[in-house]
């Protein structure tokens, strides 16, 4: 039987093609199909395939969000120091503007 995933990758600059496939996934021989863009990413059209995996949201539990590496750090480069002291000033932000 022929299964067909369709997996987003990245190769890396020493020639490595870096995929995360779905933990239950079996062992064994894959043939692998590459298609590229010449163009820089931000010129290519989303396809509807792409747009509909963007809007796709998936479950998750608090474990899982805590150990995810991506979610954490994600405002280092933002200049917030104090957290708490940086939500409480956009909310008074967002008071000062709306009317009364």
């Amino acid at each position: 039987m022929l299964t067909v995933l369709h997996l987003r990758g990245q190769v890396s600059k020493d020639g490595k093609l870096e995929v995360e496939l779905p933990p239950d996934f079996p062992s064994g021989p894959v043939q692998v199909t590459i298609f590229f863009h010449d163009q820089g990413w931000e010129d290519q059209p989303w396809t509807e395939e792409e747009l509909q995996f963007m809007m796709t949201t998936l479950p998750t539990n608090g474990a899982a969000i805590a150990q995810s590496t991506a979610l954490v750090g994600a405002w280092k480069d933002q200049g917030i120091s104090d957290s708490v002291e940086w939500v409480e000033k956009i909310r008074r932000g967002k008071e000062e503007q709306s009317p009364r």
